[in-house]
């Protein structure tokens, strides 16, 4: 039947049996129509032989009538273009695929804990045989601790150059393969140079997506099996591990897997450590820690803090995938010869893995006393009703009160005191919180004295009411020391009706502030702002103060420094200033009970109050736009600034040095100017590109030394993020699909352990019957014919 296909022009292949052959007509009439014009030219050549005089021999006459009529057809043919159409059946051996990840991730070196997992690179490396069992006694030696320090890129090639394993021409010898590189597209190289080509470049990772493209591939080129080498991780593909696990399934392709890296490879870090900036002796500090997890398993982690170089809180966490919180409480103890100031070390570890380790360096200073809070207000008004308990419960505050109103049997004896204090006893005080009083209230020098113990370093906190403050004090001293400028207006008692609440909304200062955090991260802590209840009643304000800060705003631009401010701080000389416009963040209680208002209120004594409790206050404030600095996404470092007046400190350029701390070598500092943020007297920025995980520190000498230290870290899923090999995911595809999962003591007999799968085939082929053999007949007919007139003496 060969030949006969030959003849035909059919050509299929080895193996296809044929099962049907057909003729039809591809030159556009119908088959009704060429029958009627054979029929006609059969007739016409009839009837011209039958006119010609050919001799005696009647037979000749028949002979050429019938060459005419054939040539004649033929012509026919030749406008009807007729066809073969034919048809077979067989199988045919599928291709096999070798899918190799090129991602940035095999630049990474694995941590290997064990014996066994140290081998599995000398194995890679030609160091021990093919063969060796990593848990063999024999070869211990040479499972050397320096192999740890191959990185995953050198396994792979090794295993496609190495004369020992050879895996692509191996693989090549028995079936028909081809070879791809692939990050988040495959891109198709030679069989031989998969180790030349590879370079570990690619930085997004789509391994189920591109898995799927490689099985999706025109019906008889799909592969029988694909040998895939890759450490499983995936940060870029829209389908899941299932989708793509049922697609190759009913694609019948089986994943042999080799499997690269070490298991015990993972990533712990700490986000954050809430560690406050002071600790007090004797009173229960408690660090709220955020860290992120990413690895396989559910492994246990060590969460330590030491103080001074002592442990002084230990706790164990369940690590699951993604963020997780616990908290570190201690009690600071006076030691004898230890200096009030010191380092804070939180540090998270892996129980089984000492090498996976991270910590957080925050300075702290133990002090002996607490914060003195002198508490003025005219009568017991909600806030205050709710602000008393809090403060008296916050061990960190030691809370005086002056109440000009109220039941004598109740406000007589500590912590009450019956007048305004004399000025001595006055700057004795830390933070000094005032409510709705005259100014009348402060004696004959009150206000005067009140605005020198602000100026010398105390701290204040203004609360507005309807009777008194500010409006009492337009003409006093003390309305230069707000952050915000008034005019007089008087409001009614408080009364039943009510209007709609306006909830304020931080400003950018006021979501770095500390006084203004109530949640364990930024975001949830603007969330939890937008859901406070709002303020039914609020003080109108005119305008910040040259140099004053808006912490949140109100109104159509609320959030926005130019819109009317409902918190505002600022310095009035060396101490620390907060006006709250409104009388109502005891309504912060509701459903929370204190935990809201308790904190808001207890960090607003601690920011405000510690400055004079130490001596001093910073005239250096730095602090990062957002809770973490991350790789790739530049960021601006902010700077408010005050000079030795604490008057916002005005400068053209601010210069700084910010150091890289744990640069593996070179160039660790460089130098950079912070410009002034517009419309903002004393604040400054500088965006810096984050473009290199590691541990900064920004550092300033103008007005005064300051320093901020920071981390930029990896984006979740980033190339370079140290996880381990994913094994469960790896090992499940390939269980899935019939094929096998492989590690190094096992890659050798790869090879031979793919089967070979065919795939069944049904082909179609047309070939056109006016083709060389067609003219060679049709010449064989002229020249029959014109022999044959030529013997019967016929023109």
């Amino acid at each position: 039947m060969n030949w006969f296909q030959r003849l035909l022009g059919l050509d299929f292949p080895a193996g296809a049996d044929l099962t049907s052959l057909r003729f039809a007509l591809r030159g556009g009439l119908p088959g009704w129509l060429v029958a009627l014009l054979v029929t006609l030219v059969i007739a016409f050549a009839v009837l011209v032989y039958s006119r010609e005089s050919v001799g005696p021999f009647r037979s000749r006459r028949w002979w050429l009538a019938g060459v005419r009529a054939a040539l004649l057809a033929m012509l026919v043919a030749l406008v009807a273009r007729p066809a073969v159409v034919a048809e077979a059946e067989g199988v045919r051996n599928r291709p096999v695929v070798i899918l190799v990840d090129d991602s940035a991730s095999l630049k990474l070196a694995d941590r290997r804990l064990s014996s066994a997992d140290l081998l599995r690179v000398a194995i890679a490396t030609g160091n021990a045989p093919a063969d060796a069992n990593p848990e063999g006694p024999e070869w211990q030696s040479a499972a050397k601790e320096e192999l740890a320090q191959t990185p995953r890129l050198e396994l792979v090639r090794s295993a496609f150059k190495s004369t020992r394993m050879d895996l692509g021409n191996k693989l090549a010898q028995k079936f028909a393969t081809s070879a791809y590189l692939f990050g988040a597209k495959p891109r198709r190289v030679a069989v031989g140079g998969i180790d030349k080509a590879l370079t570990a470049e690619e930085q997004r990772t789509a391994l189920w997506d591109v898995l799927r493209e490689i099985a999706a591939t025109p019906e008889g080129d799909v592969p029988g099996a694909i040998v895939l080498v890759t450490d499983g991780l995936d940060n870029a593909s829209q389908a899941t591990l299932e989708e793509t696990i049922a697609e190759l399934k009913k694609a019948d392709v089986a994943v042999h897997v080799y499997g690269v890296g070490s298991t015990d490879s993972g990533a712990v870090r700490l986000i954050d450590a809430a560690v406050p900036e002071t600790l007090f002796l004797d009173d229960m500090a408690n660090v709220p820690v955020r860290y992120m997890y990413r690895g396989t398993g559910t492994p246990m982690a060590v969460v330590t803090a030491m103080l001074a170089g002592k442990e002084v809180a230990k706790t164990e966490v369940k690590l699951e995938q993604g963020e997780g919180r616990t908290t570190l409480s201690f009690v600071p103890e006076r030691r004898t010869g230890a200096t009030p100031e010191g380092e804070l070390i939180v540090s998270i570890r892996l129980k089984n893995d000492p090498g996976a380790t991270d910590d957080v360096r925050k300075p702290v200073r133990v002090s002996e006393r607490r914060v003195r809070v002198l508490v003025v207000d005219d009568a017991p008004r909600w806030e205050f009703k709710f602000l008393q308990p809090a403060l008296s419960r916050d061990r960190r505050v030691d809370a005086t009160y002056f109440v000009l109103q109220g039941d004598p049997r109740a406000l007589r004896g500590v912590p009450f005191v019956p007048t305004f204090p004399t000025r001595d006893k006055l700057f004795s005080y830390d933070l000094v919180i005032l409510g709705d009083v005259p100014p009348s209230a402060l004696g004959p020098d009150g206000v005067a004295t009140l605005t020198d113990y602000v100026r010398d370093g105390g701290g204040l906190v203004v609360i507005a009411g309807r009777k008194a403050m500010p409006a009492d004090y337009a003409d006093t001293p003390l309305a230069e020391v707000l952050p915000v400028e008034f005019v007089p207006v008087r409001f009614p008692p408080a009364g039943d009706e009510r209007t709609s609440a306006v909830v304020p909304e931080l400003t950018a200062a006021g979501r770095r502030s500390q006084m203004t955090n109530l949640a364990a991260s930024p975001e949830e802590n603007e969330q939890l702002w937008r859901e406070l209840p709002g303020f039914y009643w609020h003080y109108p304000v005119t305008r910040l103060r040259p140099g004053a800060t808006a912490l949140a705003t109100i109104g159509r631009r609320a959030g926005d420094d130019t819109a009317e401010p409902v918190m505002a701080a600022q310095y009035y000389g060396k101490g620390p200033v907060l006006f709250i416009g409104g009388e109502e963040t005891w309504r912060w209680r509701y459903n929370q009970g204190d935990r809201l208002f308790a904190r808001f209120w207890g960090q607003v004594a601690y920011q405000l109050g510690l400055p004079h409790l130490l001596g001093q206050a910073s005239r250096v404030q730095l602090a990062l736009d957002r809770s973490e600095a991350v790789v790739g996404r530049p960021g601006y470092v902010y700077a408010r600034l005050y000079d030795s007046d604490y008057r916002p400190f005005v400068a053209d350029t601010v210069p700084a040095t910010l150091e890289h701390v744990d640069a593996p070598g070179g160039e660790k500092a460089k130098n950079v100017s912070l410009t002034p943020v517009p419309g903002r007297v004393g604040e400054y920025r500088v965006l810096l590109p984050n473009d290199v995980a590691g541990r900064y520190e920004l550092k300033l000498q103008q007005p005064e030394t300051g320093s901020l230290p920071f981390r930029v870290v990896l984006p979740p899923g980033h190339e370079l993020e140290p996880l381990g090999l994913n094994e469960p995911a790896l090992k499940s595809l390939a269980k899935e699909t019939g094929g096998a999962f492989y590690r190094e003591e096992d890659l050798a007999r790869l090879p031979s352990r793919v089967q070979q799968r065919t795939a069944p085939f049904t082909a179609r082929q047309e070939a056109i019957l006016w083709g060389p053999m067609a003219l060679v007949l049709f010449l064989s007919l002229v020249t029959a014919e014109w022999i044959g007139r030529k013997f019967a003496n016929l023109s």
